[in-house]
């Protein structure tokens, strides 16, 4: 595997031992009003990638496979894992001195551990994960906010309505 594409390489071979299906450059499981969509994205400045979650809700609309923008809640690795965000940030560099087993091996003990942490398989689950801070910095449009009984607080950011 060349280094240009270790981080799709194994984000493939993750994505495929966690049962996930691929259907162009996404991964999609499905569950109970979930559609969960996995990607890898590459930088337009450099040799920079960033490893994207969706997560989309059907009872906000239908789509069996809904691109990461079209979800309703959208994260990143280094936001589901921000005490790891440097050593994300330099095994997804290319650029960084790293040989491709130290990158392959990091991000995936690091896409383990980010799975481990979202365990989302309902829009229950994505309240949980918003309550015990796993979704913290994750992107949530407003009709999924009025879905899963969120608001926005000023100065605590998005909270679990009373």
């Amino acid at each position: 595997m060349s280094d240009g594409t270790v981080v799709h390489g194994t984000i493939d071979e993750f994505a495929r031992a966690q049962g996930l299906e691929r259907r162009r450059a996404n991964w999609y499981r499905r569950s109970d009003g979930v559609v969960t969509v996995l990607n890898v994205q590459k930088s337009l400045y450099g040799p920079q990638y960033y490893v994207n979650w969706g997560f989309f809700l059907t009872d906000l609309g239908d789509a069996s496979h809904p691109s990461v923008p079209d979800c309703q809640v959208t994260t990143r690795l280094e936001a589901i894992l921000p005490e790891h965000e440097e050593e994300i940030e330099q095994l997804l560099d290319l650029a960084a001195p790293l040989d491709e087993d130290q990158r392959r091996d990091g991000l995936k003990q690091l896409l383990r551990l980010a799975h481990e942490r979202l365990r989302v398989t309902t829009k229950e689950d994505i309240r949980d994960r918003i309550a015990d801070g796993t979704l913290a910095d994750a992107a949530i449009d407003l009709e999924a906010q009025a879905l899963l009984g969120l608001e926005w607080k000023q100065g605590v950011g998005m909270v679990l309505r009373d």
